[in-house]
């Protein structure tokens, strides 16, 4: 209902300890694929490049992890900030932050017969639904995420659950429920399955990764 990045949401916000604003890193501008992120954060200390540094990690819905330094908020391996698709109807934003490296979980859904499948962060309107993957279940929700210092890997469990999205057509009036959009039922024919991955501290990339054909370790989402 209103443009803009929409802060703060969807993003790690650091504060002093007498309550003042430190600094924010927004994960997802204007989300409208529901791409909160409820899994705690990690904090740890590494190296990077040969220069210590004091590292705060979280693992989205999205299916990345964003690593960034805890004391600026800065990316600590790299953002790009891209262009995605646009659509007047939901004001979304004009581009979104991926992080550099590996995603947990893939970025586009698979395509089943009947459905238009789409990627993360593609806009969706009210005539015809698209399937996702990641979306509001997938990726990593409420599940807690570990960081081994001997190994220098971040641990974490995700979800790869495919479901489509359509536009809500309620109108916001006071007083009434508004539903901006609306995610389906299970979808006959996309596969879905849970991953454990290693994922390098330093550079953001895969270790190893098992695939389980089960919601691995999310929690109370699953």
């Amino acid at each position: 209902m209103r443009p803009g990045d929409n802060l703060f949401s969807v993003s790690i916000v650091a504060l002093h300890l007498d309550g003042s604003y430190a600094w924010h890193f927004q994960q997802v501008h204007h989300d409208i694929w529901d791409f909160d992120s409820p899994s705690p954060t990690v904090l740890y200390d590494t190296t990077i490049n040969g220069q210590p540094v004091k590292a705060i990690a979280e693992a989205s819905k999205t299916g990345w992890i964003y690593i960034l330094d805890r004391t600026n908020g800065k990316p600590l391996v790299g953002m790009e900030e891209k262009p995605v698709q646009q659509l007047e109807s939901q004001a979304n934003a004009a581009t979104q932050p991926f992080p550099v490296g590996d995603a947990l979980i893939p970025q586009c859904a698979e395509q089943v017969v009947n459905w238009l499948s789409a990627c993360i962060f593609d806009s969706f309107g009210r005539e015809v639904p698209k399937l996702f993957s990641p979306k509001s279940g997938g990726g990593v929700v409420f599940a807690p995420m570990s960081y081994d210092p001997q190994t220098n890997a971040l641990y974490a469990t995700a979800w790869n659950d495919p479901v489509a999205a359509l536009q809500g057509n309620a109108e916001l009036t006071p007083g009434k429920t508004y539903t901006g959009s609306g995610t389906s039922p299970p979808i006959i024919g996309a596969h879905k399955y849970g991953t454990l991955t290693a994922m390098d501290a330093r550079t953001n990339k895969i270790m190893w990764q098992v695939k389980n054909d089960y919601a691995t370790g999310q929690g109370a989402d699953s």
